[in-house]
């Protein structure tokens, strides 16, 4: 059994010894042992700052030896008592002096002794072990030689090494610190790997199957990694998801779908607009196309498309729809970039534009009465007052000016016919219209005037 040994350690005047080394040898007659505590047969320290002792002893002798800082070396032979606790001084007073002499040799059988019994992996001394440490681990090579043998034997020949199936919690070939890892025999030909006892591959006569997700360089690195046999995942090139945002609609190189911010570098129109972006590929990375759309106003937004050659994005062309033929036409340097065609009217009248710039303008003038002026004759035939067209959308430059003139019922025929004319014609207007009769009838039935112009708008 142990005894817990405590107190102050003293030179033989009684002079408490402050951080003085010692050592106790077990010099024989243990009693019992009754703990799991293993203390060795030699125990060194040093006392406290005040001479503070403390060791956990085995009941039995010991020799103490103390080496104080001044002063000699002494030594006494102590009986530790087959008690829980005992103190140093109650020790003391009962203790035997002894020669040092004695002691280093009490001290040198001790030691013998732990070099000839201290058990397998306990050290004698810091990374020194004893006779029966080696025995045990050469009697452990031998063992595990032994089965290495035994197991060559049965795994060379035809037929040697079978294994029972095993299951996917404990594979039948699996390893000692890791058992639920390995392979197993899952059915009739049908072979079944494990980690942590969960199945994650299968083989069989009509392939592979595997459990759990892919990853590693033969997986894409990333959602447009073009690397050459590498698997694709949900969402490569777009596939299964959209892929974005993009930066620059001009840096895909590969078919798929995209997204692209209002921000984006290269997109068909600056603005406001998110876009969705498809792009179909082509025989190598730098030829393809790309079709666009607007994420918002899907109803009368055009798609875009353009192609990209040599490694560059070109121009993006509009592909209109039901939706965005109608719409305000508009033109960047000639090329159109609105809707194809554009309808409108206001109090100066009506128009139409479309996308190759035509114009057609439209609209009906009360002249009033077309016997205003004039004598009926021949050189001064009747005529009515002069008016003004501002044309209800501008041209470009002056259009050609068509206008009709003429009287309803009851008016006879023969004073329905007029001459129209007018004094110029600008991009914004014509001036002076008036109509003359080519009659001497005095009807003063107001006349209208249907006026159109035609000509383009850029």
């Amino acid at each position: 059994m142990t005894c817990t040994v405590t107190g102050t350690l003293v030179d033989p005047s009684g002079i408490a010894l402050a951080g003085a080394p010692y050592r106790l040898s077990r010099a024989g007659g243990i009693v019992g042992s009754g703990s799991a505590t293993i203390i060795p047969k030699i125990v060194t320290g040093h006392s406290g700052a005040s001479g503070e002792f403390s060791a956990v002893l085995y009941t039995g002798k010991y020799a103490l030896t103390v080496w104080p800082a001044t002063g000699e070396t002494y030594a006494v032979l102590i009986a530790v008592p087959p008690e829980a606790t005992a103190t140093l001084a109650d020790l003391m007073d009962q203790a035997q002096p002894v020669s040092p002499i004695l002691a280093q040799v009490l001290e040198a059988l001790a030691l013998a002794e732990d070099w000839a019994e201290k058990p397998e992996d306990a050290t004698v001394k810091p990374g020194k072990f004893s006779a029966l440490h080696h025995a045990a681990k050469a009697l452990g090579f031998r063992d595990e030689a032994a089965a290495a043998a035994a197991i060559a034997v049965a795994i060379v020949g035809s037929g040697n090494g079978l294994f029972p199936n095993g299951t996917v919690a404990a594979p039948a070939l699996s390893f000692a610190a890791d058992p639920d890892t390995g392979m197993f025999r899952q059915g009739a030909n049908v072979l079944g790997f494990a980690t942590g006892g969960s199945l994650r591959l299968r083989l069989m006569a009509s392939g592979a199957e595997i459990t759990g997700l892919l990853s590693g360089t033969a997986v894409q690195s990333g959602a447009i990694d073009a690397t050459a046999g590498r698997l694709l995942p949900v969402g490569a090139f777009g596939l299964g998801a959209s892929h974005g945002p993009l930066a620059d609609l001009n840096s895909v190189r590969r078919a798929g779908f995209y997204y692209a911010y209002s921000d984006a570098i290269s997109a068909p129109e600056a603005g406001s607009a998110n876009w969705s972006v498809l792009d179909l590929g082509g025989f190598n990375q730098n030829n393809g196309v790309q079709i666009a759309a607007r994420q918002n106003a899907l109803n009368t937004s055009p798609l875009y498309v353009a192609r990209y050659a040599g490694g560059a994005l070109g121009a993006w062309y509009k592909l209109h729809h039901t939706g965005s033929m109608i719409g305000q036409v508009s033109q960047a340097g000639g090329v159109p970039t609105g809707a194809v065609i554009e309808r409108g009217s206001n109090a100066n009248g009506s128009y139409v534009r479309f996308a190759d710039g035509t114009q057609y303008c439209w609209h009906s003038l009360n002249l009033g009465s077309p016997v205003a002026n004039g004598a009926g004759t021949r050189a001064l035939p009747y005529y009515s007052g002069p008016q003004d067209w501002t044309l209800p959308a501008a041209f470009v430059a002056p259009p050609k000016f068509f206008p009709f003139a003429g009287q309803g019922a009851p008016v006879q025929i023969a004073d329905r016919f007029f001459a129209v004319s007018n004094s110029a014609a600008s991009a914004t207007g014509i001036t002076y219209i008036r109509a003359s009769r080519l009659s001497s009838g005095t009807d003063a039935t107001d006349v209208t005037v249907d006026v159109f112009a035609v000509g383009r708008w850029f």
